[in-house]
């Protein structure tokens, strides 16, 4: 590490130890550097030029300060090398100065010092001020260099294949012959692994393993697989570098940054917490629904970015109807905003209340419904190996504020500023479990605490639980209560009474999992959400099936779209996903629509046009594709889907356009598998390696017969709708912008779109029933 001065520090300041490629904030928190940066104290250019003070990098404690004129030079420069000016206006402290001369702002909250990468023998470079004004060279004072256990750590964090690597030559010596890992196991695995990487006291970084271990222990069978070992790796390393991290040094993850008057109107605050506010907001760059802006603050805060980052990234990924969608993340210096899906129907919290001022008398149905519908958004997390760590009313929202006769609801605000160091509770005093106040300890079977919780305040219309008592922080008399009282449950009807007992039992090991609650009768014997809508049936039977391209249009529609809102859709999809996978499948589909009473026919339709040949289809392919059958598709959305693509706005889509588009959770689930220059290939028709507006149009229209199958005097047949038969005919002429044919029989009129594709075909070419317009075959 090399010793530097804050340029704004006195001159008996002492020295701050910065590691290379970082920048000293206020508070001594460090910050990394872009690489092709150098920081220099940046100052104000103006006529006449105040002398400002200045010292060289690794000038000891107590030299006087040196009178340079303001105009800065890279720390890399050689000496006698010309000084460069700051931009005119910049505030001092406020900019980088890059190799070439130029000024980047670094945010307000930073002052720049100067930093060099510290080789085996560093050398201080100089900083040249005007003849009079020299700073003088002194030796730097160099600090030993980081463990080589932290850089290694360090190093193996960067990647989660390393990580993934490294862990199965250690796993598969500590696993069962079943290739599961039991407690005992390990202990002894992740002790290997820390050897491995060369720790000298692994037990000292590694802390309590066994209590570590159930917090991953998803199924809760007590036994870990190697996709939750993986997890619990993860966690332990992050752990044990940030510990070993100088205490004034923030990670910082690799966050898009934007900035949030670009993108967003902040139409009105919804509520304010520890971490930041919340916004409901509109954004700027595009027509579409509200959003919802949730803001975490930096200041102050010991944010683990990059296990924020992953996190999100995990939740973006959840594609569940009972589960908030998280539609992107992003950073500037100030904050980190999240941005979800709005929900106006309110909170649990006096739902009783709320629901008779909606003129609905809550019933145990009623009330189950809503509590199954939390269950099976609690059970697709724990299946995807994330807990929720703060359930309680205010964080289940009623989607739609006009559905309260059979309302949707949706799981938010998951604990997203936790401290992954460990260092803060999470959840909320009253629904959190004992071990989380004995031990610090959050597990799966944790979130089942909370939801019995919640079930018992809910029917005994007490916000808080059974164990809320009037207290202040840090809430002895709530933690005395959790720990030593139980629950009274005879408010709560029979069946659910005593599954609640046995969610909120003392030891989180003789708990149900989230998954065994919703097997249990209660839930079980609950009716579907609604009966099939006649109408849907009918529409999904119209739209016949599709190609995947098309979801290309259909990620413009559901963007536009808050899909929580779309009541009867969700609950079409909820009756069809028996297994609560967050994806619907043939035979489990099928099941349900015969129950519902559909023919054969009509349930071969419904399945062809809904899950297509791949014989699945996941949550948002499933309501984006019910969204068009419903409502059709404009032109206007056609022409908006292309736009969002063509980010340069040069007329043609590109593959690195559609690599961009890919990395959206949404569009990625939307093209399942598919590489970004399949796509264009398949749009392509005139194979110039880009997509023009009309290719685009052609391909999310699914017109197989279209005009640029046709050129003047082709040979062909129509089907006549007056002669009931199809007849001869030829190409007169061609329109490409019409997309349109005139043909010899039908002279002066151009045939449409919908009139080519089922009407014309080449001249020795006619249908038969059943037979699809995919490709051209002779009649013999």
């Amino acid at each position: 590490m090399q010793r530097v001065q804050n340029p704004s520090a006195g001159s008996q300041a002492q020295v701050a130890q910065v590691r290379p490629g970082y920048v000293m904030m206020r508070s001594g928190v460090l910050t990394p550097v872009g690489s092709g940066y150098f920081p220099a104290p940046a100052v104000p250019a103006s006529p006449v030029m105040p002398v400002s003070p200045v010292r060289g990098p690794g000038t000891p404690v107590g030299t006087p300060l040196i009178q340079a004129r303001p105009l800065m030079q890279s720390a890399s420069a050689a000496s006698g090398s010309p000084l460069m000016r700051s931009t005119a206006g910049t505030p001092p402290g406020s900019g980088l100065i890059a190799r070439q001369g130029s000024v980047v702002a670094l945010p307000g909250s930073f002052v720049a010092a100067p930093v060099v990468r510290v080789a085996a023998a560093p050398q201080t470079p100089r900083v040249q001020a005007p003849q009079a004004y020299r700073v003088v060279r002194s030796q730097s004072l160099v600090q030993p260099q980081p463990s080589q256990a932290l850089t290694k750590l360090v190093d193996l964090l960067e990647n989660e294949n390393n990580i993934e690597k490294v862990m199965l030559a250690h796993y598969r010596k500590y696993a069962s012959d079943r290739g599961m890992m039991r407690p005992e196991g390990a202990r002894s695995f992740l002790m290997s692994l820390a050897l491995s990487l060369g720790f000298s006291n692994p037990q000292q970084i590694l802390g309590d393993v066994e209590q570590m271990f159930w917090r991953f222990d998803f199924s809760g069978d007590g036994e870990l697989d190697e996709l939750e070992a993986f997890q619990l790796v993860k966690f332990v390393l992050r752990r044990a570098r940030d510990r070993m991290m100088p205490s004034n040094a923030m990670r910082v993850g690799q966050l898009p940054r934007k900035d949030l008057q670009k993108e967003f109107e902040l139409l009105k605050k919804l509520g304010a917490g520890g971490q930041g506010a919340v916004y409901l907001a509109k954004e700027k760059t595009r027509s579409g629904p509200e959003r919802v802006v949730k803001f975490f603050t930096k200041a102050g805060a010991q944010l683990a970015l990059d296990d924020l980052k992953e996190e999100v990234n995990i939740l973006r990924c959840l594609d569940h109807p009972a589960i908030a969608r998280v539609l992107d993340i992003f950073e500037d210096p100030q904050n980190v905003y999240l941005v979800a899906e709005p929900y106006f129907g309110g909170d649990l919290t006096d739902l009783m209340n709320k629901a008779a001022k909606h003129n609905v008398q809550p019933t145990h149905e009623w009330l189950g419904k809503i509590f199954r519908q939390i269950l099976e958004g609690v059970v697709y997390i724990h299946d995807h190996r994330i807990m929720h760590c703060d359930l309680k009313e205010s964080n289940v929202m009623i989607a739609n504020g006009s559905d309260w006769a059979s309302p949707h609801v949706v799981i938010i605000d998951f604990d997203m500023a936790k401290d992954y160091s460990g260092r803060r509770k999470g959840g909320t005093p009253g629904y959190m479990p004992p071990e989380v106040w004995q031990s610090d300890l959050w597990t799966p079977k944790g979130d089942v605490f909370a939801l019995g919780i919640l079930f018992w305040a809910v029917y005994n219309r007490k916000e808080g639980g059974p164990f809320n008592v009037p207290d202040a922080p840090p809430y002895a008399r709530i933690q005395l209560m959790t720990l030593q009282s139980h629950v009274d449950a005879s408010m709560l009807p029979a069946g659910l009474r005593e599954t609640t007992l046995e969610m909120t039992r003392k030891d989180f090991k003789l708990r149900p999992t989230a998954d065994k609650v919703l097997k249990t009768p209660y839930f079980q014997q609950l009716p579907a959400q609604l009966p099939l809508d006649p109408e849907l049936v009918k529409a999904v039977d119209q739209m016949g099936e599709k190609k995947q391209i098309q979801n290309l249009l259909a990620h413009e529609l559901i963007s536009k779209e808050n899909l929580g809102q779309l009541h009867n859709l969700n609950s079409l999809f909820q009756s069809l996903d028996k297994d609560n996978s967050g994806t619907v499948e043939v035979q489990e589909a099928r099941e349900v629509l015969e129950k519902a009473g559909l023919n054969q026919n009509q349930i071969g339709k419904f399945l062809s046009g809904l899950l297509g040949d791949k014989g699945s289809v996941h949550y948002t392919e499933f309501m984006a594709k019910l969204v068009m059958a419903q409502r059709g598709v404009r032109e206007e959305e056609i022409g908006a889907a292309f736009a969002s693509i063509d980010l340069d706005g040069s007329g043609t889509l590109d593959v690195n356009e559609v690599e961009k588009l890919l990395q959206q959770p949404d569009a990625a689930r939307l093209l399942e598998g598919r590489a970004a220059k399949d796509v264009i290939e398949e749009m392509d028709r005139n194979a110039d390696g880009v997509v023009d507006f009309k290719e685009f149009r052609r391909a999310m229209l699914g017109d197989a017969n279209t005009v640029m199958f046709w050129k003047k005097g082709d040979a062909a047949r129509y089907l006549s709708s007056s002669f009931e038969r199809w007849i001869p005919c030829r190409v007169e002429d061609v329109d490409q912008d019409k997309d349109s044919v005139i043909i010899d029989l039908k002279p002066g009129v151009w045939l449409t779109p919908e009139d080519m594709k089922h009407r014309l075909v080449p001249g020795n070419t006619c249908w038969s029933v059943g037979r699809k317009n995919s490709g051209w075959e002779a009649e013999s």
